[in-house]
């Protein structure tokens, strides 16, 4: 379990690498120039997003394939890597945007990322099963996505129920598209907020 929490960890740093454009954009101003055109602010940053995600999931696609080449007795399922890869993508660019709309530099933004994926691994069971922690603690870690990836990546090592694989998946994903819809209005209050 610790490779996978070390796994899902490099992975949330290098989403917040990716999306690390919006915030170079915005200190240098980029931003506004591009937003006197046509394109909304969300359209631009559904332009960023949707490019770092692609981004992550060539490397992941190539992670999963390295894993299968290196060792060909790898005893999981291809489409269920393919598939957690893709939600790991996911949670990595909603966790990544959530800190970009609380940064204001590149420094500050690098800083809350370190201090939030590293904790958020830790309690999601990525280091440590959830099992050993207080009670408050599982309860809490109900609502970090990481949790229920981490769900499902012990069913699919130890040959759970696919719905149960895929529940855990859905809950990861339904918390990441809320965390990346708080971005969006947040981004577009901040914009309306400038205009006035």
């Amino acid at each position: 379990m610790t490779m996978f929490g070390l796994f899902t960890m490099a992975f949330l740093f290098i989403a917040g690498r990716g999306i690390n454009p919006l915030l170079k954009e915005k200190e240098l101003k980029i931003d506004k120039r591009i937003l006197v055109s046509k394109v909304s602010k969300i359209e631009y940053g559904l332009g960023h997003i949707l490019g770092c995600f692609i981004l992550l999931l060539l490397q992941s696609i190539t992670l999963v394939a390295s894993f299968y080449f290196f060792n060909p007795d790898f005893n999981i399922n291809l489409f269920y890597m393919i598939l957690l890869s893709f939600v790991i993508s996911f949670v990595g660019i909603a966790i990544s945007l959530i800190v970009l709309s609380m940064s204001n530099s590149s420094s500050m933004y690098y800083t809350l990322l370190s201090m939030i994926v590293t904790p958020m691994c830790l309690l999601s069971g990525g280091f440590v099963p959830t099992n050993f922690m207080p009670q408050m603690v599982q309860n809490f870690s109900l609502i970090l996505p990481l949790t229920w990836v981490n769900s499902a990546f012990n069913q699919i090592l130890n040959n759970g129920s696919n719905s149960k694989i895929f529940i855990d998946l859905l809950v990861a994903l339904s918390i990441s598209v809320v965390l990346i819809m708080i971005y969006l209005v947040m981004e577009n209050n901040k914009k309306n907020k400038m205009s006035y």
